[in-house]
């Protein structure tokens, strides 16, 4: 696998923020970090629509302060409510929006 800098994948997250902000329910996309076990990082968005929050991310392994390594191509989704947290894993960020979608859909006719 190849490795990249902190900022290469920051940027390619930022390179999609259009495409996330062109689904109408949206409210605010921002930058997700989150440190998990030992040298693993979660990266990624957080979603805010105005009934949930969303965490899309994927997981590096550390290997400096700016030099990380993807650690699996698995998409993880965390749908953020009232009634806790529900993760999933998705193999692409186009499957967490399609899901993404569907749930704000959902939403509006209940």
């Amino acid at each position: 696998m190849t490795t990249l800098t902190k900022h290469q994948v920051i940027n390619q997250f930022k390179n999609k923020f259009s495409e996330i902000m062109n689904i109408p329910t949206i409210k605010n996309v921002s930058l997700f970090h989150e440190e998990d076990i030992a040298d693993i990082i979660k990266l990624g968005y957080k979603i805010e629509t105005s009934h949930n929050v969303y965490y899309i991310s994927l997981r590096y392994m550390k290997l400096s302060e700016q030099l990380l390594l993807p650690f699996t191509p698995i998409w993880s989704f965390k749908q953020m409510n009232n009634n806790g947290s529900f993760p999933k894993g998705y193999d692409s960020l186009e499957e967490c929006l399609s899901e993404l979608k569907e749930i704000e859909y959902e939403s509006k006719i209940s």
